[in-house]
């Protein structure tokens, strides 16, 4: 699916129509956390998104004619995913919205309250507290997500070594769980797939033969590069798109700073992991002494990467 950077990424955008298109924008993410992406005229339409990126994605939009504002007995509502449900209510009061639902945890692992925004929109806030499945609870599982894009599940290909592969490597990483997973050994390079959870890293390492190439398809990080290990002189945020290019022998990290698991893939050049390696967590890494690259494959003359 193509992008267009001057309109929503997200497949289904809900349009907000308000009377005052600043105040509600500001209002939006202050209380709410979105971020305004794009802005078309003082006061006509903005376009928000949640910093993660554009799983979820708002147009506000100003009143004209055959788009009115809400009125009483609307029938829409927009679910936001929050960390801390109980917190976001106490901003959101305080910010002028109505409660009308308090907090409530529900059978089916998730706690909500409904909020009626400032701006005659209603707001249903959620926050997970367990993963349930909806048997478990009297629902019915119809189409299991797992059959859906960018749901993450198992992945499904495995590495074949150096013969010919192809395969959709977005969709791949979104769906890898592990903190990292071997998808292909050539006899010159690797790819390599990883989720890092909230608030963990890729680790601080160096390879001094080796350029590096990530890249981001979910999630929001922090990238850090330097010459040493305590001088990381490069400092960039991340997010879903975004690359980063590691030179040989830079220290380098990058930081899950975001709410969800970072889902990223990278090309090393050449080899680093043994083929079809799995890792579920980076202490699995960090403990396995049985990660060697094959020996087919060409390896630099050079002194061994340095972990931090």
């Amino acid at each position: 699916m193509l992008r267009n950077r001057s309109a929503p990424h997200a497949r289904v955008t809900p349009v907000l129509t308000v009377a005052d298109v600043r105040a509600a924008v500001t209002w939006y993410t202050e209380v709410l956390g979105f971020v305004e992406h794009v802005r078309i005229g003082d006061g006509h339409r903005s376009q928000l998104g949640l910093p993660d990126g554009p799983a979820a994605e708002l147009v506000v939009a100003e009143v004209r004619p055959g788009r009115r504002t809400p009125e009483q007995g609307r029938s829409h509502q927009v679910m936001l995913k929050v960390a801390d449900v109980a917190g976001v209510v106490q901003m959101a009061l305080a910010g002028g919205a109505v409660l009308v639902d308090p907090p409530h945890d529900w059978e089916y692992g998730e706690r909500q309250a409904t909020i009626d925004d400032p701006f005659g929109h209603q707001w249903v806030l959620g926050q997970t507290l367990v993963d349930v499945e909806p048997e478990e609870w009297g629902g019915q599982t119809v189409t299991p997500r797992t059959a859906a894009r960018g749901y993450r599940r198992s992945m499904s290909i495995e590495d074949i070594g150096p013969r010919p592969q192809s395969f959709d490597i977005e969709s791949e990483t979104l769906q890898n769980r592990n903190y990292r997973t071997v998808a292909w050994s050539g006899k010159y390079l690797q790819v390599t797939l990883m989720s890092i959870p909230v608030g963990g890293d890729i680790g601080l390492e160096q390879h001094p033969a080796t350029d590096q190439f990530i890249r981001l398809d979910a999630g929001r990080g922090r990238a850090q590069m330097g010459p040493a290990k305590d001088e990381l002189t490069f400092d960039q945020e991340v997010t879903d798109g975004w690359c980063v290019i590691v030179p040989a022998g830079s220290w380098h990290n990058v930081t899950n700073i975001g709410d969800e698991p970072m889902q990223l893939y990278t090309v090393y050049a050449p080899q680093h992991h043994k083929p079809g390696k799995v890792h579920e967590t980076k202490e699995d890494a960090d403990r396995d002494t049985d990660d060697e690259p094959a020996e087919w494959s060409v390896q630099p003359q050079s002194v061994p990467d340095q972990h931090a």
